[in-house]
This record gives C-alpha cells, sequence and structure tokens, in this order.
C-alpha cells in the first residue's frame, strides 16, 4: 500500500515528465494492445512515435488483462512472436 504523502509526491513529480520527448528518444517497439472501448489515437501516437503499434482487443474496457486474461495472453503472444528476430 503507498503512502497518501508519496503517491502525492509522485503524482506532481509526473507534472514535470516530458512523455513526448521521451517516447522521441525511445529505441524499444511501442505497441499497445488496448480496448475498444476508449479508441486509441493512433494518428496523434504515430505523430510523437512514429513505429507505434496498436491490437485492439475487442469488447473488453480500462482492464483488459483482468476482464479477459485468456484475450490478452493470445494478444501479447502475437506481438512477441513478432517482434523476435
Amino acid at each position: 500500500t503507498a503512502e497518501p504523502e508519496r503517491a502525492v509526491r509522485m503524482l506532481e513529480a509526473s507534472n514535470d515528465f516530458d512523455l513526448r520527448a521521451a517516447v522521441q528518444e525511445l529505441a524499444a517497439p511501442i505497441h499497445a494492445l488496448n480496448s475498444d472501448l476508449n479508441p486509441t489515437k493512433l494518428d496523434t501516437n504515430r505523430k510523437y512515435a512514429p513505429r507505434f503499434a496498436l491490437t485492439v482487443l475487442p469488447g473488453l474496457a480500462h482492464w483488459p488483462m483482468l476482464e479477459d486474461p485468456a484475450a490478452f495472453q493470445a494478444g501479447l503472444e502475437r506481438v512477441l512472436a513478432a517482434e523476435r528476430p
């Protein structure tokens, strides 16, 4: 369990983190496994990370790995297999 003071400091510090700059410097592949409940803004993500890839897990909500672990695992295995050299 997080201590409230620590959690507040972490949230406040996150305001200073430049996610766009960090993503542009990242050399690793980026592949999201997202639900279709809140559509992923693929064009916006690719604006900052042109290699951003997406797998949509239909019919799930905010926590696809908890709602349908088998579908999430299958999607993750496909992504990892495609990334292997």
